[in-house]
């Protein structure tokens, strides 16, 4: 069995960034829809699914890692798929479009009544290769170094004292109760192991 197509929606706006999901699963049947809110989480769903990847909808204003960014990393991570890139700075555009991506939209508020029609062309346009520039080049290696920097902080153990407190309140809730969630006894004896292991 065959992994349905992706389609990644990368907005840092909730709303909006429901709103498209449920329009790409509408335009495009069977296809499967992921909604990322930043540009980190976005090259991770990238980079999970680049095999399956046909269309990125890709918001440029993010924090954390911006859509500038984002864009290098997933052309570099599935160089055939077509990124759609909406931005109110359309002073951004000549850049992203030297970036191989397609035509940008200019985000406003009616945009997702074209979307539907945009989506469909940008998914049936033809890719270039992403060119090697040294402005794209430094790009990719400050997205490199982000992306290595929230690596590191997702896999650092937290501080001792963040452990013993919060041990300090499971006990308190465990206390209240003749019978604890079994959740939360797992996640208090996690904690002691992590707690026994920092003090080592």
């Amino acid at each position: 069995m065959t992994s349905p197509s992706v389609i990644l929606i990368i907005d840092d706006d909730a709303l909006l960034g429901h709103s498209l999901v449920r329009l790409a699963e509408r335009t495009f049947p069977g296809y499967q829809c992921f909604w990322a809110r930043d540009g980190v989480v976005g090259v991770e769903l990238a980079r999970q699914h680049a095999a399956q990847l046909r269309l990125v909808v890709l918001d440029i204003a993010m924090p954390r890692m911006d859509g500038n960014l984002a864009a290098v990393q997933i052309r570099t991570l599935a160089p055939r798929v077509p990124i759609l890139p909406f931005s109110a700075h359309e002073q951004s555009w000549p850049m992203l479009l030297e970036l191989g991506c397609v035509q940008p939209i200019r985000k406003h508020p009616d945009m997702v009544m074209s979307l539907g029609r945009l989506m469909r062309q940008a998914l049936a346009s033809e890719v270039v290769p992403l060119p090697d520039h040294s402005w794209i080049r430094a790009q990719r290696q400050s997205g490199d170094l982000l992306l290595e920097q929230r690596t590191a902080e997702h896999d650092a153990p937290p501080p001792v004292d963040q452990v013993q407190r919060a041990l300090m309140w499971l006990d308190k809730y465990c206390g209240r109760f003749a019978t604890p969630a079994r959740e939360v006894l797992h996640a208090r004896k996690l904690l002691r192991e992590a707690n026994a292991s920092a003090s080592e």
